[in-house]
């Protein structure tokens, strides 16, 4: 056993992959509570979810997220509380069919988007991280796969 799953043994929390199916634009799942906090978290829906996470506080929360349905006609969407915080760190996107890829950083969105093409997402299992780590402040890292002309999964 681990020390991420002994960790979340102690406080009574599940210790499994959380698979989110559901948010949309309109009505965003909205990630909070100590029940996600290091816990692998699957985004799981063709037409994509819309997900809001916490106000960053500094807690040293830690978030990952992993592609287990590609996009097909929507975007994966994880938005920081747009008035308090941004993202502080980078994406990488590979191109599966080239050796050229492109790093992306953030300065000062509040917005990361996932379509499965240009901004990333085109493969399952392709993954992200995010972490408070400071009052304002989530860090980002990930590295996911993209298709055609790259561009920036930050806004």
């Amino acid at each position: 056993m681990n020390a991420r799953a002994m960790k979340r043994m102690q406080v009574a929390l599940p210790n499994d992959p959380y698979v989110i199916t559901t948010g949309t634009t309109a009505a965003p799942f909205q990630l909070t509570g100590d029940i996600y906090d290091d816990r692998v978290i699957v985004l799981k829906n063709t037409a994509g979810l819309a997900i809001n996470l916490p106000r960053a506080t500094g807690s040293g929360q830690q978030l990952t997220f992993v592609l287990g349905a590609v996009p097909a006609t929507g975007s994966y969407v994880l938005s920081t509380n747009p008035t308090t915080d941004i993202y502080a760190g980078s994406v990488t996107i590979g191109i599966s069919a080239s050796s050229t890829g492109q790093v992306f950083v953030a300065n000062g969105q509040n917005i990361l988007t996932l379509n499965g093409t240009t901004t990333g997402g085109a493969n399952l299992g392709d993954s992200f991280t995010v972490t408070d780590y400071a009052a304002g402040f989530w860090a980002v890292s990930g590295m996911v796969v993209g298709s055609g002309t790259l561009a920036t999964p930050f806004s």
